[in-house]
């Protein structure tokens, strides 16, 4: 994705960040660094940084980039096994007041690896570890560090680190060792962590099951028709809704009306009152009369913009966009224009811990985009997740605590403070590393408090409808001829959004998704319905209702609820991406 992207169109382009210029730019301003000093080569970065944010950088704010550096100094000087010139580095940053948990948390890391190594490479090794615990090993640090700004910061912001199992599971982690090339010494498991009765393997598992969770989490959005569990056997609720559809099968078309009308008039929840719409507008078809019925699919598509039956509705009325809820194609510029809207240096005045973050990450992000030379998108996605650097980890880190900060203030953030510009950074921040979920959890969490006529949350619909795995698609579809579109619809409904897939993977499901296109003729309906549940179900509900060839109506009479909700959430994602994505030449 090239983003060699003229400022036209909008004047505040000019005041946009643009944070990932053309290739041809970095060349032309791409120095030989092989004969700087470190110091010069920050200097370097800190100027090709303000080029990236338009000089709107206070020279304050380099301070967090400065300590930055100083905590990757530390893990090389922890790389050369010169352990207490690492500590010493990390003492001067947890000493140094206003940086972010973070940036406090990895040179407390620095520090604890430092004395372990120390006391590891001691010729009195022995006589100590024979006193050592973890009482007195956090004493040892507790004589540089209690009075320490960043110790008190990080003992209110995250306790846990402060345990047992805090040390042993990330500050002395095997993970921690490995990225500055030094085995765990096996004493400390001995000595330091005798007392830890956990089951680390057990907490792993843990770990693993709670993102499971997260992702099922994901796919039940708020104002999306799979929120709700349509089971009529099981869920009195609906059984109303069972016969104002079989009404409506039977040609009872008034009835259905009725029953339908009731329906929305008992719910405040908008993707029922969409659905309700919907087929009142379609029994209204179904006796010619198309006025009435095109003002209930406009009311369909009113209720839930976005939503699956916006895209029916939109259709029955022959709209342009394919939605009832509006008219235009697409309100979009191209995803590369979109990019340089929204998104500006966060510099803000006042001092807040949120804020400091939001700044160090934007500095961070900047750094390791000018000192890789990265100008695509997807090139700086792919950098950061096939990395483990301890510059990866630690932005990572600070883009997780900011992301988890914001979703607890973003309700009470005062107007005046510019709520939309901060959660749009943290959106985009989040999306350009890779974390796909995390970003579209974040809209999903913040969008209801946006102004949903502002043209600077256009590209929050990009990020919520991201083409995940974009390379590898394209590569598939070249041998299994299908759609991308559909193949990113299906990947989003299905939680696909882990960090790592392999390519082989990605292969087979396009592959397997154009077998099932060719048995059903390219209904696409059919085609996610087998992709789910296989082709003997699929061939038993359509023979079930062979004498419906309705598309929305088999959706509707799918009898495996979770079947139902991917292939309603598929095509919901589909007309999404359509959409979004147009190309208006």
């Amino acid at each position: 994705m090239s983003l060699n992207i003229l400022f036209k169109k909008l004047p505040f382009l000019k005041e946009a960040v643009a944070f990932f210029i053309a290739a041809s730019l970095s060349s032309c301003t791409s120095i030989n660094t092989s004969n700087l000093s470190d110091n010069e080569k920050e200097i370097l970065v800190k100027n090709e940084i303000q080029e990236l944010y338009l000089n709107k950088v206070p020279k304050e704010d380099f301070a967090y980039l400065d300590s930055i550096y100083l905590v990757l100094n530390a893990y090389q000087k922890l790389k050369e096994n010169k352990f207490d010139n690492a500590k010493k580095i990390s003492e001067k940053i947890l000493n140094t007041e206003g940086l972010t948990a973070s940036i406090y948390k990895y040179a407390f890391k620095a520090h604890s690896v430092s004395m372990v190594l120390s006391i590891n490479d001691n010729s009195e090794k022995d006589s100590i570890l024979k006193k050592l615990d973890f009482i007195s090993f956090q004493n040892r640090q507790c004589k540089y560090l209690c009075d320490s700004v960043g110790w008190k910061e990080l003992a209110k912001e995250d306790p846990y680190l402060f345990s047992p199992l805090g040390y042993n599971n990330i500050l002395l982690s095997d993970d921690t060792f490995a990225i500055i090339n030094h085995e765990r010494p096996s004493w400390l498991n001995k000595s330091i962590f005798s007392s830890i009765q956990t089951n680390v393997t057990y907490q792993k598992n843990l770990k693993y099951k709670n993102i499971a969770l997260i992702i099922k989490e994901d796919d039940l959005i708020k104002n999306n028709v799979q929120n709700h569990d349509h089971d009529f056997e099981q869920n009195n609720e609906t059984s109303d809704e069972k016969e104002a559809m079989l009404l409506f099968l039977n040609g009872e078309f008034n009835k259905s009306i009725e029953l339908f009308l009731k329906l929305a008039s008992e719910t405040n929840d908008s993707a029922f009152k969409s659905i309700y719409y919907y087929w009142i507008g379609r029994s209204y078809t179904a006796q010619s009369n198309f006025i009435e019925a095109k003002k209930y699919y406009l009311m369909s598509g009113a209720e839930n913009p976005l939503g699956l039956y916006d895209a029916l509705s939109g259709q029955m009325i022959k709209s342009p966009s394919g939605r009832a809820s509006l008219l235009d194609h697409t309100p979009f510029r191209s995803w590369e224009e979109e990019i340089y809207t929204w998104m500006s240096y966060p510099s803000f005045s006042y001092n807040n811990k949120l804020i400091n973050s939001l700044k160090a990450s934007s500095l961070f992000f900047a750094k390791i985009r000018i000192e890789n030379k990265i100008s695509r998108i997807d090139d700086y996605q792919k950098y950061i997740l096939s990395n483990n650097s301890i510059d990866i980890m630690m932005l990572k880190d600070e883009l997780n605590w900011l992301t988890k900060k914001w979703e607890i203030e973003y309700i009470t953030w005062p107007k005046r403070g510019s709520p939309e510009i901060i959660g749009n950074n943290i959106t985009w921040l989040n999306y350009v590393s890779g974390n796909y979920l995390q970003s579209i959890r974040l809209v999903s969490k913040i969008k209801d408090t946006l102004n949903r006529y502002s043209e600077n949350n256009n590209f929050l619909y990009f990020l919520y409808y991201p083409q995940l795995h974009k390379d590898e698609v394209i590569e598939a579809i070249s041998d299994c001829n299908v759609d991308p579109d559909m193949m990113y619809a299906i990947f989003r409904q299905e939680g696909y959004l882990f960090q790592k897939v392999q390519k082989e993977s990605i292969y087979h499901k396009v592959c397997n998704f154009r077998e099932n296109l060719e048995k059903y003729k390219y209904n696409l309906i059919s085609a996610l319905s087998a992709y789910r549940a296989g082709f003997a179900k699929t061939d038993l509900w359509l023979h079930n209702n062979l004498n419906i060839n309705d598309d929305a109506v088999f959706m509707e009479f799918i009898p495996d609820t979770k079947i139902k909700d991917f292939v309603q959430g598929s095509m919901r994602n589909y007309y999404n991406f359509k959409w979004i994505y147009f190309k208006k030449n």
